[in-house]
């Protein structure tokens, strides 16, 4: 999947990605299932996020939305050429862990609440 670049929403408590409208993602999002799994991070040092997906779109419609990418990555979709779309994740569980012996107990997120 070709991911441009992500932010974090806080507003709505969405990961917001951007790709091309014609990926197999936004077409297995839209046809097939909107359960995602995202995993980011180094190995040692991972974040490993679960939710639901929407396609929003195109980019020129969601001028918020690019403002937000714009300051978290610094790029515009809307300056390169293609057909972009966000993908919006609307997450339910986040797991975080820094090598094997952090796995146990390493929900920080459960049901979109910040577990403490």
């Amino acid at each position: 999947m070709l991911i441009e670049g992500s932010g974090w929403d806080a507003n709505t408590t969405e990961v917001v990605l951007c790709t091309e409208a014609e990926s197999i993602t936004v077409r297995n999002i839209s046809d097939h299932s909107s359960q995602v799994r995202l995993a980011t991070g180094h190995p040692m040092d991972i974040l490993m996020i679960d939710g639901v997906a929407r396609v929003t779109g195109p980019v020129q419609e969601n001028p918020e939305t690019v403002a937000l990418l714009n300051q978290r990555t610094g790029w515009d979709p809307r300056r390169t050429s293609g057909d972009w779309v966000f993908l919006r994740i609307k997450v339910d569980e986040i797991q975080a862990w820094r090598g094997v012996d952090e796995i146990q107990g390493c929900v920080v997120m459960r049901n979109g609440v910040w577990l403490s």
